[in-house]
């Protein structure tokens, strides 16, 4: 469908394409958002944002590593998932992928999502997590990408750098 406020919606995977949906075709993904109907496996706990911390990317413990998560770190705890119940805005603010230092985190540890790559992806590269901010590059396996870690998660759909790309970490 089409938004006289915003134009024409299209499928980030294939702009040629519509991204389909009820709504005349008006959704599209949004980075955080889980790609495929299959399961998703979560860390046990709801970590609290002891930072700012935005959706779509990976987290890291905080201080509290056992109640707190940050945007950087060394070992990620997993991918922040957009969930609905976020508040993440008020009256006078727009919204944001952002969740603000003290809110609960939904954190997934296996699971297919759409994230923003600042690579370009090519499918069945690695994805490495910045370690300062938790956003993504690809690479091949093994590689030294500077100021990030190899997560567990591959790329499963290409994209240019900062498309939106699908990633997973199920065989």
């Amino acid at each position: 469908g089409e938004n006289s406020a915003f134009g024409a919606t299209h499928n980030p995977v294939n702009p040629a394409h519509v991204p389909g949906g009820s709504s005349s075709g008006s959704a599209a993904a949004v980075a955080g958002d889980m790609a495929t109907p299959d399961q998703a496996i979560y860390q046990a706990l709801n970590f609290t944002a002891e930072t700012d911390v935005n959706v779509g990317t990976f987290c890291f413990p905080g201080t509290d590593a056992a109640h707190q998560a940050k945007q950087g770190g060394t070992t990620p705890l997993g991918f922040v998932q957009r969930v609905i119940n976020y508040v993440n805005y008020d009256v006078e603010a727009a919204g944001s992928l952002t969740v603000k230092e003290g809110g609960t985190l939904t954190v997934a540890v296996k699971g297919d999502f759409w994230a923003k790559t600042l690579t370009t992806a090519t499918v069945g590269q690695k994805v490495y997590a910045n370690q300062t901010d938790g956003t993504i590059k690809t690479d091949a396996t093994g590689q030294t990408v500077s100021g990030h870690v190899e997560t567990d998660f591959v790329v499963k759909t290409a994209g240019a750098a900062n498309d939106l790309i699908v990633i997973s970490n199920w065989a």
